[in-house]
Protein backbone atom coordinates (compact mmCIF):
# COMPACT_ATOMS: atom_id res chain seq x y z
CA UNK A 1 0.00 0.00 0.00
CA UNK A 2 3.01 2.27 0.48
CA UNK A 3 4.09 1.57 -3.27
CA UNK A 4 2.44 4.48 -4.26
CA UNK A 5 4.65 6.89 -3.11
CA UNK A 6 7.24 5.79 -5.76
CA UNK A 7 5.27 7.11 -8.75
CA UNK A 8 4.56 10.45 -6.58
CA UNK A 9 7.92 11.03 -4.88
CA UNK A 10 8.20 13.80 -7.09
CA UNK A 11 5.19 15.77 -6.89
CA UNK A 12 5.58 15.25 -2.93
CA UNK A 13 8.89 16.67 -3.19
CA UNK A 14 8.12 19.88 -5.30
CA UNK A 15 5.31 20.42 -3.40
CA UNK A 16 7.59 20.98 -0.52
CA UNK A 17 8.75 24.62 -2.46
CA UNK A 18 11.55 22.99 -4.27
CA UNK A 19 12.43 23.41 -7.95
CA UNK A 20 11.43 21.04 -10.80
CA UNK A 21 15.75 20.69 -10.90
CA UNK A 22 15.84 20.81 -7.42
CA UNK A 23 13.02 17.84 -7.00
CA UNK A 24 15.31 16.06 -9.78
CA UNK A 25 18.31 16.06 -7.74
CA UNK A 26 16.76 15.45 -4.42
CA UNK A 27 14.75 12.25 -5.68
CA UNK A 28 17.81 10.37 -6.21
CA UNK A 29 18.66 10.14 -3.04
CA UNK A 30 15.46 7.64 -2.61
CA UNK A 31 17.27 5.15 -4.96
CA UNK A 32 20.48 5.76 -3.18
CA UNK A 33 19.77 5.18 0.42
CA UNK A 34 16.98 2.18 -0.87
CA UNK A 35 20.15 0.85 -2.56
CA UNK A 36 22.30 1.07 0.49
CA UNK A 37 19.61 -0.24 2.96
CA UNK A 38 18.88 -3.28 1.36
CA UNK A 39 22.53 -4.46 0.70
CA UNK A 40 22.69 -3.85 4.34
CA UNK A 41 19.98 -6.58 5.07
CA UNK A 42 21.77 -9.07 2.66
CA UNK A 43 24.69 -8.55 4.56
CA UNK A 44 23.27 -9.21 7.86
CA UNK A 45 21.24 -11.92 6.69
CA UNK A 46 24.29 -13.59 5.32
CA UNK A 47 25.57 -13.57 8.79
CA UNK A 48 23.10 -14.61 11.02
CA UNK A 49 20.46 -17.27 11.53
CA UNK A 50 16.97 -17.11 12.14
CA UNK A 51 16.60 -12.83 12.12
CA UNK A 52 14.13 -12.70 8.92
CA UNK A 53 11.39 -11.56 11.78
CA UNK A 54 13.55 -8.74 13.49
CA UNK A 55 15.28 -7.33 10.40
CA UNK A 56 11.53 -6.64 9.28
CA UNK A 57 10.35 -5.13 11.94
CA UNK A 58 13.54 -2.71 12.55
CA UNK A 59 13.01 -2.22 9.09
CA UNK A 60 9.42 -0.70 9.98
CA UNK A 61 10.83 1.90 12.65
CA UNK A 62 12.59 4.34 9.92
CA UNK A 63 8.83 4.35 7.47
CA UNK A 64 6.70 4.55 10.87
CA UNK A 65 9.10 7.66 12.05
CA UNK A 66 8.57 9.10 8.38
CA UNK A 67 4.80 9.14 8.73
CA UNK A 68 4.77 10.49 11.78
CA UNK A 69 7.18 13.58 10.95
CA UNK A 70 5.16 13.87 7.88
CA UNK A 71 1.68 14.30 9.99
CA UNK A 72 3.25 16.74 12.49
CA UNK A 73 6.15 18.76 11.29
CA UNK A 74 5.54 22.25 10.40
CA UNK A 75 4.83 22.90 6.53
CA UNK A 76 7.82 25.22 6.46
CA UNK A 77 10.21 22.57 7.99
CA UNK A 78 10.74 21.53 4.37
CA UNK A 79 14.29 20.03 4.86
CA UNK A 80 12.61 18.07 8.26
CA UNK A 81 9.54 16.55 5.39
CA UNK A 82 12.23 16.09 2.32
CA UNK A 83 14.35 13.57 5.08
CA UNK A 84 11.31 12.06 6.13
CA UNK A 85 10.90 10.89 2.70
CA UNK A 86 14.51 10.34 2.58
CA UNK A 87 14.24 7.38 5.19
CA UNK A 88 11.67 5.35 3.91
CA UNK A 89 14.03 3.91 1.89
CA UNK A 90 14.17 1.00 3.99
CA UNK A 91 10.28 0.19 4.03
CA UNK A 92 11.55 -1.82 0.67
CA UNK A 93 13.78 -4.81 2.90
CA UNK A 94 10.31 -6.62 4.58
CA UNK A 95 9.06 -6.95 1.25
CA UNK A 96 12.17 -8.73 0.01
CA UNK A 97 12.73 -10.72 3.14
CA UNK A 98 8.90 -11.63 3.83
CA UNK A 99 8.88 -13.20 -0.13
CA UNK A 100 11.72 -15.44 0.65
CA UNK A 101 11.00 -16.31 4.38
CA UNK A 102 7.00 -16.75 3.06
CA UNK A 103 8.76 -19.36 0.21
CA UNK A 104 11.20 -20.95 3.23
CA UNK A 105 8.81 -21.65 5.64
CA UNK A 106 6.16 -23.48 3.02
CA UNK A 107 6.70 -27.75 2.09
CA UNK A 108 5.88 -29.25 -1.18
CA UNK A 109 6.73 -27.66 -4.80
CA UNK A 110 2.98 -27.43 -4.98
CA UNK A 111 2.33 -25.11 -1.76
CA UNK A 112 5.89 -23.26 -2.36
CA UNK A 113 4.71 -22.26 -5.77
CA UNK A 114 1.05 -21.46 -4.93
CA UNK A 115 2.27 -19.07 -1.77
CA UNK A 116 4.97 -17.18 -4.33
CA UNK A 117 2.19 -16.66 -6.59
CA UNK A 118 -0.50 -15.37 -4.19
CA UNK A 119 1.97 -13.08 -2.55
CA UNK A 120 2.64 -11.42 -5.93
CA UNK A 121 -1.36 -11.29 -6.62
CA UNK A 122 -1.16 -9.38 -3.27
CA UNK A 123 1.95 -7.05 -4.54
CA UNK A 124 -0.30 -6.02 -7.52
CA UNK A 125 -3.33 -5.10 -5.52
CA UNK A 126 -1.47 -2.92 -3.32
CA UNK A 127 -0.30 -1.14 -6.53
CA UNK A 128 -3.48 -1.04 -7.69
CA UNK A 129 -5.03 0.56 -4.47
CA UNK A 130 -2.21 2.77 -3.33
CA UNK A 131 -2.10 5.39 -5.85
CA UNK A 132 -5.63 6.26 -4.70
CA UNK A 133 -4.75 7.25 -1.76
CA UNK A 134 -3.07 10.69 -3.21
CA UNK A 135 -6.27 12.17 -4.22
CA UNK A 136 -6.21 16.03 -5.25
CA UNK A 137 -8.71 16.85 -1.47
CA UNK A 138 -5.60 15.71 0.37
CA UNK A 139 -2.89 18.21 -1.23
CA UNK A 140 -0.94 19.43 0.29
CA UNK A 141 -0.17 17.43 3.75
CA UNK A 142 -1.82 14.53 2.18
CA UNK A 143 -3.18 13.77 6.02
CA UNK A 144 -5.66 11.37 5.65
CA UNK A 145 -2.78 9.53 3.04
CA UNK A 146 0.51 9.31 5.81
CA UNK A 147 -2.02 8.02 8.61
CA UNK A 148 -3.55 5.28 6.30
CA UNK A 149 0.26 4.36 5.24
CA UNK A 150 1.30 4.33 8.81
CA UNK A 151 -1.66 2.27 10.23
CA UNK A 152 -1.63 0.24 7.42
CA UNK A 153 1.69 -0.25 5.35
CA UNK A 154 4.09 0.04 8.90
CA UNK A 155 2.07 -0.55 11.84
CA UNK A 156 -0.32 -3.69 10.88
CA UNK A 157 2.65 -5.80 9.29
CA UNK A 158 5.21 -4.96 11.97
CA UNK A 159 2.71 -7.09 14.14
CA UNK A 160 2.03 -9.44 11.46
CA UNK A 161 5.51 -10.15 11.83
CA UNK A 162 6.03 -10.11 15.20
CA UNK A 163 2.79 -12.61 15.50
CA UNK A 164 4.34 -15.15 13.12
CA UNK A 165 7.43 -15.13 14.53
CA UNK A 166 5.98 -16.26 17.73
CA UNK A 167 4.20 -18.60 16.24
CA UNK A 168 6.05 -20.36 14.12
CA UNK A 169 8.47 -20.30 16.86
CA UNK A 170 5.65 -22.17 19.28
CA UNK A 171 5.34 -24.54 16.30
CA UNK A 172 8.97 -25.54 16.19
CA UNK A 173 9.12 -26.85 19.79
CA UNK A 174 5.65 -29.00 19.43
CA UNK A 175 7.26 -30.51 16.48
CA UNK A 176 10.66 -31.04 18.77
CA UNK A 177 8.60 -32.61 21.31
CA UNK A 178 7.02 -34.89 19.19
CA UNK A 179 10.61 -35.60 17.56
CA UNK A 180 12.09 -36.03 21.07
CA UNK A 181 8.94 -38.86 22.13
CA UNK A 182 9.41 -40.84 18.21
CA UNK A 183 6.16 -39.73 17.08
CA UNK A 184 7.21 -37.90 13.58
CA UNK A 185 7.58 -40.21 10.73
CA UNK A 186 10.32 -38.69 8.47
CA UNK A 187 9.86 -41.46 5.62
CA UNK A 188 7.14 -41.96 3.96
CA UNK A 189 6.12 -44.76 1.31
CA UNK A 190 5.65 -44.21 -2.77
CA UNK A 191 3.21 -46.88 -4.97
CA UNK A 192 4.57 -48.15 -8.35
CA UNK A 193 1.76 -49.49 -10.37
CA UNK A 194 3.74 -51.90 -13.15
CA UNK A 195 2.62 -51.31 -16.98
CA UNK A 196 3.06 -54.54 -17.80
CA UNK A 197 1.46 -56.21 -14.62
CA UNK A 198 -0.89 -55.88 -12.16
CA UNK A 199 1.68 -56.13 -9.32
CA UNK A 200 2.40 -52.79 -7.28
CA UNK A 201 5.74 -51.79 -5.76
CA UNK A 202 6.53 -49.91 -3.17
CA UNK A 203 9.38 -47.03 -2.43
CA UNK A 204 10.72 -45.82 1.00
CA UNK A 205 11.33 -41.98 0.47
CA UNK A 206 12.38 -39.16 2.49
CA UNK A 207 9.00 -37.42 3.68
CA UNK A 208 10.47 -34.31 1.40
CA UNK A 209 9.85 -36.39 -1.55
CA UNK A 210 6.38 -36.40 -1.29
CA UNK A 211 4.85 -32.93 -1.59
CA UNK A 212 3.54 -33.04 1.51
CA UNK A 213 2.54 -29.34 2.91
CA UNK A 214 4.56 -27.99 5.97
CA UNK A 215 0.98 -28.52 7.99
CA UNK A 216 1.58 -32.21 6.68
CA UNK A 217 4.72 -33.08 7.37
CA UNK A 218 5.74 -32.73 11.11
CA UNK A 219 9.55 -33.10 10.41
CA UNK A 220 9.70 -29.87 8.53
CA UNK A 221 11.32 -26.67 11.00
CA UNK A 222 10.29 -23.08 10.18
CA UNK A 223 12.87 -20.69 9.50
CA UNK A 224 12.47 -17.66 11.79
Amino acid sequence: MANGLTNQYSLIIKSFGFTTLQTTLLGCVNGVTAFVSLATAAIILAETRNCRAWLSVAAYIPPIVSCILLLFLPWSNRWGLIAAIWIRATGGIPYSVVMIWAANCSAGHTKKTTVIGLYHVGYGLGNILSPQLFQPQYKPRYIVTWAVILGIACVLPMMIVLYLRWYLQTENKRRDALAAQGLINEVGVIKHDSQSSDSVSEEVVDARQLDLTDRENLAFRYVL
